[in-house]
This record gives structure tokens, C-alpha cells and sequence, in this order.
């Protein structure tokens, strides 16, 4: 028996996964295909040790098709950074017009400014609200120092909306209407975690972190190899091996993308 899998992807999260990945390289990464990364986790997984642990695990995942791959975003503004809202709407028609997902779902940012205390970073980088020091001090009205005062500052902040909803939406009517056997989540967002424990009562999950490192433990609280659960990580060789043509239909590759 074929499983159908459906595959769900946090786009900015796996964006921040690799960025931390790939800091320090100039290897090429960002112009992955979805639908490669869920083929090369798959085959991971499978050469893992824990996938010959429990019979479950390959009951469910020996024979797959990948049914839906749901991809989820949101578009930059051009307001923010017009360059990288081209080279991302290039990323977006590949993904979509190459056959690389099944479903292109965005969201949207909200930018507006907020305010917060200045802070840097104190013992074991955790925030410290700063206070006045010399050379610069704060005094009242009466030419007191006031040595606890707090500088409140304006900043821009730009929020991006509906990436974990749209997992979660997705991802739970898929589950619930049996569209889907068995799912693949990539995201570390711990907002998935109740929505994932539901679809988990009802069909096998399988998380990937694309930070790196065992996935937050709400996301695998109650999952288990004998129901056919598993959990694993990005690592660069993961981006790497699932690259994208560097042109696509009439998308290419952005140069600021590429590497060696």
C-alpha cells in the first residue's frame, strides 16, 4: 500500500534555518526546490538508525507519494527591500511553474514603528534594559541624575502574517478530510505544536528542524516511532543537494543567490 504524504513548509522558518546554516559558506542554498527537500529528508530518514527500531516506521513510509507539498510564505514588501522582493518573486514563480509545490499559500507583513526601552546585551547575551551612563547622563528638573531612567526609543518593526496559520490550516484540513496518510512538517515554530499534536491522534508525523538540532519539544511531545512518528534536522548538504535548475521556466536564479 501506497502512503500519501502531504509535506508543509514554513517558508521563512526554513529561510532562517538556512541562513544560520550557511553564514560562514559561500555555498549556494537559497534556490532549493521544496519537493527535493522532501525527497532527500525521506531518504534520510530511511538510512537512519532509529528506521529499523520499529515496524510502524517503515509500514508507513517504505512506499510514499509525496500527494500535496503546501508551501507557505509571505511576500516582501517593496517598500522594505525592492531587490529582495524581486529575487523572492523569482523563487516564487520557479517553485510554482517548475512543479516543485502543489500549493503556493502567502501571506502578507504588517510594518509599522513600535516603541521599546534601549537594551543590550547583558550576562549570557539575554537583554539588559540600559540606563544612563557617562558620557551621557539624564538629569530632572531640579538637575538630579536620575541614574534609573530608561531611554524609550521608536523603531521599525515588520511583522510577517499567516505563514504558521496557513501550516496549520492546511496541514489539519488535509489530515481531517483523508486527503493525506501520513505528513512531513518543516518547521521549528512551537505555535504548530497543538495543531501538529492533533493531526498526530489521526495519522503519522514526521518533524524537520531547519535550524538544526533536535526540533522544539512541544513539536514532538507524545510522538512515537511506534506510530510511525520521526523527527530530524537540515544540514547544508540538504540545501545543496536540492537545488533548482538555475533557470526555470522564464524564473532565474537571482545573482546575489548564487555561489559555487
Amino acid at each position: 500500500m501506497v502512503t500519501r504524504v502531504g509535506v508543509y513548509f514554513d517558508g521563512f522558518n526554513v529561510y532562517y534555518g538556512g541562513r544560520n546554516l550557511f553564514k560562514d559558506s559561500p555555498l549556494q542554498w537559497k534556490w532549493y526546490s521544496p519537493r527535493g527537500l522532501a525527497e532527500y529528508v525521506v531518504d534520510f530518514v530511511r538510512k537512519a538508525p532509529f528506521y529499523s527500531s520499529a515496524q510502524r516506521i517503515g509500514e508507513v513510509w517504505d512506499s510514499i507519494e509525496l500527494e500535496r507539498i503546501v508551501f507557505c510564505s509571505a511576500r516582501i514588501s517593496e517598500d522594505r527591500d525592492r531587490q529582495a522582493m524581486l529575487d523572492q518573486l523569482q523563487f516564487f514563480n520557479a517553485i510554482q511553474h517548475g512543479g516543485y509545490v502543489d500549493d503556493l499559500v502567502l501571506g502578507h507583513y504588517v510594518s509599522r514603528v513600535k516603541y521599546a526601552p534601549l537594551a543590550r546585551f547583558g550576562a549570557n547575551k539575554r537583554p539588559e534594559i540600559y540606563h544612563p551612563e557617562w558620557p551621557i547622563m539624564v538629569q530632572d528638573t531640579t538637575g538630579k541624575y536620575q541614574n534609573d531612567a530608561v531611554y524609550l526609543v521608536s523603531y521599525f518593526h515588520n511583522e510577517e502574517k499567516g505563514s504558521d496559520v496557513n501550516v496549520a490550516t492546511h496541514l489539519m484540513h488535509d489530515a481531517y478530510e483523508s486527503r493525506i496518510d501520513a505528513a512531513i512538517i518543516f518547521s521549528n515554530d512551537s505555535d504548530l505544536s497543538l495543531p501538529i499534536s492533533f493531526v498526530r491522534s489521526k495519522i503519522p508525523v514526521g518533524i524537520v528542524n531547519p535550524q538544526g538540532g533536535t526540533p522544539h519539544r512541544s513539536l514532538i511531545e507524545k510522538a512515537s516511532t511506534e506510530n510511525g512518528d520521526w523527527h530530524c534536522y537540515l544540514n547544508q548538504n540538504a540545501f545543496v543537494q536540492s537545488q533548482m535548475p538555475p533557470s526555470v521556466g522564464k524564473s532565474k536564479i537571482p545573482n546575489a543567490w548564487k555561489g559555487i
